[in-house]
């Protein structure tokens, strides 16, 4: 291993992880450096930056969604990013849209924003590190084929937001066929709801829950 780098291993309640993507994050919100674990799961980046706090963090996309991370320890001691399986809960989301509005397709965007441990830095590092739409700060893009979905998330607050936005950010409302539309209001079991904020709603999971999406067509 070459001086100055960080070696460490991803797992999964004990067992390695092979696949994961992760970096190196230093100072700011860039990734220094990134790479795929191996097969037992371990990974070497580096060197870390010589100035300022520096983080290891790992994209999780299977079995669940989620961010692991942990700051560079002095001295070059291994890292070993772990994961639980008790810590994943599933979001189930259904889309509610006008009786006037038919459903084809769809996509619902997930951002983590809030995990524990982890600095809000470094989630949106990880949104930068191979995203699925970084231009959109999406960490995960679900394409819906049906008004209703299931996910599998690592507990904490998480960025919802269900649209469908193709050819270009409107259609004329005299125009044929289906029309764009966006999430207006979140329902929470017991009829609270969460309303669209900066570009989504921020739900707490900190077991499974279901929620309802409330949508509206994007007026020209």
């Amino acid at each position: 291993m070459m001086q100055g780098t960080i070696a460490g291993r991803v797992e999964l309640d004990g067992a390695p992880l092979a696949g994961v993507t992760v970096a190196l994050v230093g100072g700011g919100e860039a990734p220094v450096a990134s790479v795929a674990t191996d097969e037992q799961g371990c990974f070497v980046l580096g060197p870390a930056p010589a100035v300022g706090e520096a983080w290891v963090l790992a994209r999780l996309r299977q079995p669940f969604l989620g961010v692991l991370a942990a700051r560079v320890p002095a001295g070059g001691a291994p890292l070993v990013l772990a994961a639980s399986a008790r810590s994943a809960h599933t979001l189930s989301v259904s889309l509610q849209l006008p009786v006037n509005l038919p459903f084809d397709q769809g996509e619902l965007e997930l951002d983590p924003e809030a995990l524990p441990g982890v600095p809000a830095s470094v989630l949106r590092a990880a949104v930068a590190v191979g995203g699925d739409d970084p231009a959109r700060l999406a960490y995960r893009r679900v394409h819906l084929s049906t008004p209703a979905t299931s996910v599998r998330l690592l507990g904490g607050t998480w960025r919802v937001e269900a649209h469908r936005e193709l050819d270009g950010p409107t259609l004329l409302p005299f125009a044929k066929g289906p029309r764009n539309w966006r999430s207006h209001d979140l329902r929470l079991p017991g009829g609270r709801t969460v309303p669209r904020k900066d570009g989504g709603h921020r739900v707490e999971l900190q077991a499974d829950l279901a929620v309802t999406i409330d949508c509206q067509p994007i007026r020209p």
